[in-house]
């Protein structure tokens, strides 16, 4: 055991007096330090040395000094940006604190422990690649391999921070707010390992959408070097996980090993990627910044459960990104039963006027599957569809896209529809495709049935919308094919079945425009047949000008001939829905000449044993069979309920549960009967009020093959 030396009282004394020196001193020193004078002093040549130092203006607050234990505080100090940044300081904080005595040497400053509170950092890179933190950093780390200070951190807190980064070429802007961050050294004294945590950050790419994220990370710091050994972005667009680090802090680039998730949404909302994509986006990669060309990102990509548009699909692929643009490779991608192949380069806006490119393959694309995707159902199209296309497109995004292509279609029959109950329709065909201005357009591509329907396509569809501007012209030898086409395209347009049945038959040619949406058209066009069959009636060869809107046939006219007969309509037809297997007559016309009477009844759904030749002009309103509507009418060689008449003349009037008779002559040989009276749909009633003169027995058909003579 160690003894402390006996002490004499001289020695004693002298020892006291030396320590109330030296306490006096400090407190002298102290005093001095607090002063007004002191303070303004120090200040000035702070800021003088530190502006000079760095070649920016700092500007300091103010100094506080605490003797035990010993600490210095600097409060409000701020570091000029580059002239070439944004405005406000580079660097900025409310308090710098030091803790503990430092150790300093010519080449090294060792802090025991640091605060800083309300730190704001701003690193800018700029288009030649420069930054504006390099000749702060130059100038206490040096620019070269010796002559600069390394600094050795045993513990530091930052509370409160601000740290904006800026990627002037690729008009990247990310800022973290409300940071905080902690920081200790190993044994070495040469490592120090900081954690970083944030709940608010921000993303913006151009001009596009703002990412809101979380992050925390784990940095290792050693002279020189920056190692990232954990990252973790969360948002609700995006997840981030990576690693990675800066090899050289005089050169200082940031380089990263990720993993991502996030969403075709986010993908074209926040970085401005311009395809209607949707779903979850997978990526793996690297990632640079702060290199001199500007950042780049590459890597690899899936696609689990996309959709492009109304599109679902799944596919993978690599993409590249830097300043110059994006590059995008899908090598894989599956829709439809068959697959896709794409390259999609977005450049920036520096090199107008179409900067984003699209080149697509496709091959052997269910079409049904395609039209179902767009709302329409059961199609019966049973045809595999291969295309080739090429698109460009700035800021409006592909619904403005321009560019060309090429479909071809091969029938695929031998499968049925994909919705039970449909007619398969195999289908080949296709030709040369355009795009402008975001709408897909077809020149005169033919197209063919296997039941011999042709089929010339013109107009386009909208990209995106997929809202239909679509000319077509049809051509059949048998009308019946063309009924299977709308019994199959009508319920998959109003999802409910073509009621009444058309019964179509003849030959004929339609030449429509379809615009509006698929989902509710507007069809408007020609029609010429032979042989025209409608609902089971012959026509003969008839024309119309039609416009079909919202389940309403408008005929103007209608026209038809038969020999010697004709006909003609005007006015609207409606049907489906609530109407079920009736039709709706508004405004409706029949204009006929020695027209088979029977032929108008049929067609009305009227069963009423009446024939012969009908000339007349007939206005009808209603449901059918409860129609309303009156018509002088003259019947040659008429038939009513079995009794053959030279000629038949009178009012034949609808009258909504019934039609009627009123004031008819009939001329039977040499006799004729006056009278009328009323057929009733619903009981099929009847009512006849007849005079009768001189009709020869002979002629009466209920007589036929009795032995009578004479007349009535």
């Amino acid at each position: 055991m160690h003894r402390l030396p006996q002490l004499s009282l001289t020695q004693v004394r002298l020892v006291r007096l030396f320590t109330l020196l030296l306490v006096f001193s400090l407190l002298v020193l102290y005093a001095v330090f607090r002063s007004t004078r002191f303070q303004e002093l120090l200040r000035r040549r702070t800021e003088s040395f530190l502006t000079a130092k760095t070649g920016r203006t700092v500007t300091i607050g103010g100094f506080d000094l605490a003797l035990v234990p010993f600490a210095v505080l600097v409060r409000n100090v701020t570091v000029a940006n580059d002239p070439r940044g944004l405005e406000g300081p580079a660097f900025s904080a409310s308090e710098i604190e030091l803790r503990g005595l430092p150790t300093m040497t010519s080449s090294r400053i060792d802090l025991p422990k640091l605060r800083v509170v309300s730190p704001r950092v701003v690193f800018e890179v700029f288009p030649d690649g420069t930054n504006n933190l390099n000749p702060i950093l130059d100038a206490f780390l040096g620019a070269s391999g010796g002559g600069g200070l390394e600094v050795r951190l045993r513990e530091a807190l930052i509370q409160r921070a601000t740290l904006r980064f800026r990627e002037w070429n690729a008009e990247i802007d990310a800022v973290l707010q409300d940071a905080a961050i902690t920081a200790t050294s190993g044994r070495s004294r040469t490592v120090t390992y900081l954690a970083l945590a944030c709940r608010k950050g921000r993303f913006k790419l151009e001009d596009n959408e703002t990412l809101e994220f979380a992050i925390g990370a784990e940095v290792t710091l050693a002279p020189g070097r920056v190692h990232l050994t954990g990252l973790r972005l969360r948002g609700d667009r995006l997840r981030l996980e990576a690693s990675g680090g800066v090899d050289d802090m005089k050169k200082p680039v940031l380089a990263l090993v990720a993993r991502a998730e996030t969403s075709g949404e986010a993908l074209s909302k926040v970085f401005g990627l311009g395809l209607p994509l949707t779903g979850g986006v997978r990526m793996r990669g690297t990632m640079r910044f702060g290199d001199p060309g500007g950042f780049r990102i590459s890597g690899a990509f899936d696609l689990p459960e996309a959709a492009f548009g109304p599109f679902p699909m799944s596919g993978e692929g690599v993409i590249r990104v830097d300043p110059k643009g994006l590059l995008v490779n899908v090598t894989r991608a599956s829709y439809a039963g068959g697959t896709l192949e794409a390259l999609i380069r977005l450049e920036r806006l520096e090199s107008p006027p179409l900067p984003v490119r699209i080149a697509l393959r496709g091959r052997g694309i269910d079409f049904e599957k395609f039209f179902a995707d767009l709302g329409l159902k059961g199609t019966g199209l049973v045809t595999r569809a291969d295309l080739d296309t090429t698109l460009t497109f700035g800021r409006g995004g592909i619904e403005h896209a321009d560019g060309l292509g090429r479909l071809r279609l091969t029938a695929d029959g031998g499968r049925p529809s994909a919705v039970h109950g449909r007619f398969a329709l195999p289908l080949s065909g296709g030709g040369p495709l355009s795009v402008r201005d975001g709408q897909l357009l077809f020149a005169g591509v033919p197209f063919a049935t296997a039941g011999g329907t042709r089929i010339r396509l013109d107009g386009g569809l909208h990209l995106g919308t997929w809202k239909p501007d679509l000319g077509f012209e049809i051509s059949a030898d048998d009308l019946s094919e063309v009924e299977r086409i709308a019994d199959n395209f009508y319920p998959a347009i109003q999802k409910e079945p073509l009621t009444p049945p058309l019964k179509l038959g003849g030959a004929g040619r339609i030449v429509a425009r379809l615009t509006r949406s698929f989902a509710d058209p507007r069809i408007e066009g020609r029609m010429s047949a032979t042989g025209f069959v409608l609902r089971g009636v012959s026509f003969g060869t008839a024309s119309a000008e039609f416009l079909v809107d919202h389940n309403v046939a408008t005929f103007s006219p209608f026209a038809a001939k038969d020999g010697g007969a004709s006909l003609a309509l005007t006015g609207k037809i409606g049907w489906g829905g609530s109407l079920r297997d009736a039709y709706r007559l508004d405004g409706f016309v029949a204009d006929f000449s020695a027209w088979p009477i029977e032929r108008v009844l049929a067609f009305l759904d009227i069963d009423l044993p009446i024939t012969g030749a009908g000339t007349g002009r007939l206005p009808l309103g209603g449901v059918t069979p409860a129609l309303e509507g009156r018509i002088p009418l003259v019947v040659a060689n008429a038939s009513v309920w079995g009794q053959k008449l030279d000629r038949l003349e009178g009012v034949l009037a609808f009258e909504k549960d019934r039609i009627a008779i009123e004031n008819a002559t009939a001329a039977v040989g040499a006799g004729q009967a006056k009278g009328g009276g009323f057929f009733r749909y619903a009981d099929r009633a009847y009512e006849l009020d007849l005079d009768v003169r001189a009709i020869p027995i002979a002629r009466v058909d209920v007589a036929e093959g009795l032995s009578l003579t004479g007349s009535a």
